[in-house]
């Protein structure tokens, strides 16, 4: 019985060293977003989430309900340079997933088109 015991113990022992000396891998930071035209958020409106790092995404809504079309636009900056993806949505809502490595910055707006009316744009940093 003794023989037993020391086995128990010593392989717990070993188990503990080796998850605390396993590498954690941390939660990739996210940030909430939402922007709305300048019409307000019932006409034109996009919303979701960015999530940051070398496996980055935007995975949102983009929403249509106003006079005219919308273009949802995101400017993605990265240490490669910067590219701009655009989302046109026509009445209704439209689902959508971007993805990026490593961007330093992302750049939302709201453009209700055909109208004079200016973008409405918001910056993000992780």
């Amino acid at each position: 019985m003794p023989l037993r015991a020391t086995f128990v113990t010593t392989t717990a022992v070993v188990l503990a060293g080796m998850a605390w000396a396993a590498p954690a891998r941390a939660a990739a930071a996210t940030t909430d977003f939402e922007v709305c035209g300048q019409r307000g958020c019932v006409a034109h409106k996009t919303a979701g989430t960015i999530t940051w790092g070398p496996r980055g995404s935007i995975v949102g809504t983009a929403t249509d309900r106003g006079p005219g079309a919308s273009d949802f636009k995101f400017t993605i900056t990265t240490p490669s340079g910067r590219f701009t993806e655009a989302i046109p949505v026509t009445e209704g809502t439209k689902r959508f997933s971007i993805t990026f490595a490593d961007a330093t910055s992302v750049i939302v707006s709201v453009c209700n088109v055909p109208t004079s009316l200016p973008c409405v744009s918001e910056t993000y940093t992780p």
